[in-house]
């Protein structure tokens, strides 16, 4: 869908603001996808509960400190998530 994205709608001149990238992002998906969860994040006034995402990649949060999980599979899934294309 990026491809999509590059070739109808990205403008080097051009200067997005969040509103006009999910409409064409949308517009290259075919479908409201972007501006719905823009126009929902856009609108809250906090930010989401991200701990339960964290555990699931083996990070916890103890009294401020970053402590990694070591099993393996947890170890390269992060280490995917961090790695370059």
């Amino acid at each position: 869908m990026i491809t999509e994205f590059a070739s109808c709608c990205r403008d080097q001149a051009k200067e997005w603001n969040g509103t006009a990238i999910a409409l064409a992002l949308d517009q290259a998906a075919k479908r409201d996808l972007f501006m719905p969860l823009y126009t929902h994040y856009e609108q809250t006034t906090h930010l989401p509960d991200y701990r339960a995402m964290l555990k699931n990649i083996g990070i916890t949060i103890v009294d401020k400190r970053v402590i990694m999980n070591t099993d393996i599979e947890l170890t390269r899934l992060r280490q995917t998530i961090s790695s370059r294309p």
